[in-house]
């Protein structure tokens, strides 16, 4: 985070509600063209104001000024995708090939996911 800051390359967002708590946290990271949501976090205990989809969405309007696109990293977790989903953005699938020699380690694998 402090490296992005000293290049101008990443903003840290922060949510507070009235008691000035933290609620929720963001690292936006950026490159010529794109901003990617790094890292997005919130207080369980505290979150009750959707402070995190408030953080995604100044993080759009932010980004929006500076670069042309805005990639969210995505999420395997229904709920994330949703609330990404929500804001309009497209599902691009990463597909993954993976070779095993040893076919008990291919089973641990497969076991384990």
């Amino acid at each position: 985070s402090r490296a992005l800051h000293e290049n101008n390359q990443g903003k840290l967002l922060i949510a507070s509600n009235l008691k000035q708590e933290v609620v929720a946290s963001m690292i936006l990271a950026m490159d010529h063209d794109t901003a990617y949501c790094l890292a997005l976090g919130m207080d369980h205990e505290i979150e009750q104001t959707h402070a995190s989809k408030l953080l995604i969405y100044e993080s759009i309007r932010l980004a929006s000024t500076l670069v042309k696109r805005y990639d969210f990293e995505g999420s395997m977790i229904p709920n994330i995708e949703r609330i990404y989903r929500s804001f309009g953005g497209t599902r691009v699938a990463y597909h993954q090939l993976m070779w095993f020699k040893n076919r008990w380690i291919k089973a641990l694998w497969y076991f384990l996911k």
